[in-house]
């Protein structure tokens, strides 16, 4: 099946795992290791069991710097001595996570939201080799559960297929 076509079954706890995934792999591949990206990612991580999105979301924004440039993420989220051309590919995966994580926030569920920055990250990594995690734990999260947004499950229930 076309990737496309499997991303549309999931629902967007699911699709959140799986770029929350993608950019831990990311950080990982690059070495990022700074304490605030690490703290940001694992706050991702907590949206595919909380029940309170709109305090999720608060939290989030207050890791995001106040102005919405390249330098200012690089030194916030600790990736400033990676290359100017690896800072830009950051800048644009924060882009794109944030509107997978944030997209069906304050709207009812519409599955291209979050599937066209889905798309995007994806396009991002494999354009700079990074490998995509496996699918199929994440396809667990059903569009079709929730009203699309999916049942709340921890993190670790998308990391085996069991």
């Amino acid at each position: 099946m076309e990737l496309i076509k499997e991303l549309q079954l999931i629902s967007i706890r699911g699709r959140v795992a799986y770029v929350t995934t993608c950019v831990d792999t990311l950080c990982k591949r690059w070495e990022i290791k700074s304490f605030t990206m690490n703290k940001f990612i694992n706050e991702m991580k907590n949206f595919t069991h909380t029940i309170n999105i709109e305090e999720w979301d608060l939290i989030i924004r207050s890791y995001l710097p106040d102005e919405d440039t390249l330098e200012d993420y690089a030194f916030t989220f600790g990736y400033e001595t990676l290359s100017l051309d690896k800072q830009q590919v950051m800048f644009n995966v924060f882009e794109e996570f944030i509107d997978v994580g944030q997209g069906n926030m304050y709207s009812a569920y519409d599955s291209e939201i979050t599937l066209e920055p889905l798309m995007n990250l994806i396009q991002i990594l494999q354009e700079n080799d990074i490998e995509l995690p496996d699918i199929m734990p994440f396809k667990k999260s059903k569009a079709t559960e929730q009203d699309g947004w999916g049942n709340p499950v921890s993190y670790e229930y998308f990391q085996s297929n069991e």
